[in-house]
């Protein structure tokens, strides 16, 4: 389970370390108890807040009650992501066209990159919430460095290269190394690879998938 630079070999830059993957790993095997729980809390605060709406008829209020609503959206919809991204989602690869798969990510990542203008006319065939989850992870640990992070993608050979860049302005965080290997796991199981370089002082991720 490990990511490798751009020629192929180990990369030592970004090893992870044991310590960094316990976090995760306990975190993991607590998910389905947690989504419950977290289920009933975002369905209760939607109450709350739906019966907010209907009652409160000072203006001044208008403004907060729609950013209720709006950030419990948002926390449904990250909540329906997570649980269909550990439901068995080997069983559930489907073609997507690269475009919708990126889209997808930078939606879902807490940063919002630069995307390029345009995409291969090419599709994959992965489990969409788990490789979507998957870009995401590494655009915010491209611009967790401090630089804006950007998002292309082009035709090699008989793969897909997804790549995210960003400019280095400081050290790459401690847990560079957990996320790398995460996601080198989760795109190994879909038969490509997760590689890592930079040029320029610009840091550059590159998931390959197998184009259909």
């Amino acid at each position: 389970m490990a990511h490798t630079t751009e020629d192929g070999s180990p990369c030592q830059a970004h090893a992870p370390r044991a310590d960094d993957l316990i976090g995760p790993a306990v975190v993991g095997s607590s998910c389905f108890a947690a989504l419950h729980d977290l289920a009933s809390a975002i369905q209760g605060v939607g109450a709350t807040i739906d019966e907010l709406d209907e009652t409160v008829t000072d203006p001044a209020l208008r403004p907060l009650i729609d950013a209720a609503i709006e950030a419990n959206e948002r926390a449904t919809q990250m909540f329906v992501a997570t649980r269909n991204m550990i439901r068995d989602p080997a069983k559930r690869k489907e073609p997507v066209a690269v475009a919708a798969l990126v889209n997808r990510a930078t939606h879902q990542a807490a940063a919002k990159p630069a995307t390029a203008a345009a995409f291969p006319q090419a599709t994959v065939e992965v489990a969409v919430p788990v490789i979507a989850m998957t870009i995401a992870h590494l655009i915010d640990a491209a611009a967790s460095a401090g630089g804006a992070p950007a998002v292309a993608a082009h035709l090699d050979g008989d793969a897909v290269a997804i790549t995210i860049t960003a400019a280095t302005a400081g050290p790459a965080p401690a847990t560079i190394g957990a996320t790398l290997a995460i996601a080198a796991r989760a795109v190994e199981a879909h038969g490509g690879s997760v590689r890592c370089g930079e040029t320029d002082g610009r840091a550059r991720y590159t998931l390959r998938l197998p184009a259909r």
